[in-house]
């Protein structure tokens, strides 16, 4: 008997349903990315419209939800994605007649309001329609068990390329805080500058950071972690709290400091405020399949490879999908990295068109 649920959209994050987020919490699939805290992260950095999914069953109850956004951008073309900037963000339902119910209403939406494409970031096959989408494979993430003891912990990790990283920075003098104020935000945005500029990408706006101090910091669903050299900051890392599972979502350092091994050492240090934390997972955050170097690295800190499943309908388009190798790619990473740095901070509406 299929499944009766009538659907409902939702225009904007303070809109959404009370029981969104219970939902989301009693789900074992929901993640962070579902929540209300981080979608409107999203919302306030980004501006781009909302148009979440809600599933309910004759009685009102929520039976699955889906947090959508249109992204309308002349640069990179017009699409809707669940959800920007979030690397697993896929339908949440009781069934999968429920999904279907979700997959069609996105499909649909993607046609009245007159976007190229629909895009559905997971790290699980789509339980229906997969024949209907296309699908990418070209992301990876890298997990690490908690489980055990700080010993064993250690023990997995490489050697030469890992443990010999950390004990340098120790042996330099690299010390780690955790931000305790919401001018915080400032100093990660400026390592964060500093670091797109070298990797030849747009940087994201200062107020993203900030709305990550104002909405996840507060509420325990995010730590930073600041590396000093001496007074000096040199590196920082964003890990976000997600159930039993930190994720490891964002890094900044400076350049002429790498040399001190300070993203070793932050690393492992958030490694072991996960564990206090109760965690029992750490997850190593997206990484392109074809980032070799990233992804051996990530690999050596004694993690399982997990792969992400991105599907695409009518067929694969938008900024995920394009070879990093591709000269477009390859030019563009070129003349951003020859920017000076106060130019890179006047062109940093760039980045919301790479959602």
């Amino acid at each position: 008997m299929a499944t009766k649920a009538e659907i409902s959209v939702i225009r904007s994050i303070d809109g959404l349903p009370a029981d969104w987020d219970n939902y989301v919490t009693a789900h074992p699939q929901g993640r962070l990315f579902h929540g209300r805290h981080w979608l409107a992260v999203i919302e306030q950095t980004y501006r781009y419209a909302c148009h979440g999914l809600v599933a309910r069953d004759e009685s009102g109850s929520v039976v699955g939800l889906l947090p959508l956004f249109v992204v309308r951008s002349r640069l990179t073309g017009n699409r809707l994605i669940s959800a920007p900037f979030s690397y697993i963000c896929g339908p949440l339902t009781d069934n999968d007649e429920i999904e279907r119910l979700l997959l069609e209403s996105a499909q649909e939406a993607t046609r009245q309001l007159g976007l190229k494409y629909l895009e559905v970031k997971m790290d699980r096959p789509l339980a229906v329609l997969s024949d209907r989408f296309e699908q990418h494979s070209g992301f990876l993430t890298y997990r690490l068990d908690l489980t055990g003891d700080e010993e064993d912990l250690w023990r997995g990790l490489h050697k030469n390329m890992i443990q010999r990283g950390i004990n340098r920075a120790k042996r330099e003098g690299v010390t780690v805080e955790v931000s305790a104020r919401a001018e915080d935000s400032d100093a990660f945005d400026y390592l964060n500058r500093v670091t797109c500029r070298k990797h030849g990408i747009p940087a994201q706006p200062q107020e993203f950071f900030a709305a990550i101090w104002k909405q996840l910091i507060p509420v325990g669903l995010a730590d930073c972690l600041f590396a000093r050299l001496g007074e000096r900051r040199i590196a920082a890392v964003i890990i976000f709290y997600d159930r039993q599972r930190a994720i490891y979502m964002y890094g900044a350092s400076l350049p002429k400091s790498l040399s001190a091994r300070p993203n070793h050492l932050l690393l492992w240090e958030g490694i072991l405020r996960a564990r206090e934390k109760g965690m029992t997972e750490f997850d190593f955050g997206r990484v392109s399949a074809d980032n070799t170097g990233l992804a051996e690295f990530k690999k050596r800190w004694g993690t399982t490879e997990v792969p992400l499943m991105y599907y695409y309908w009518p067929e694969k388009e938008g900024v995920g999908s394009m070879d990093r190798k591709s000269l477009k790619i390859r030019l563009s990473t070129f003349l951003f990295s020859r920017l000076p740095l106060g130019v890179t901070g006047r062109i940093r509406w760039l980045y919301r068109h790479l959602a």
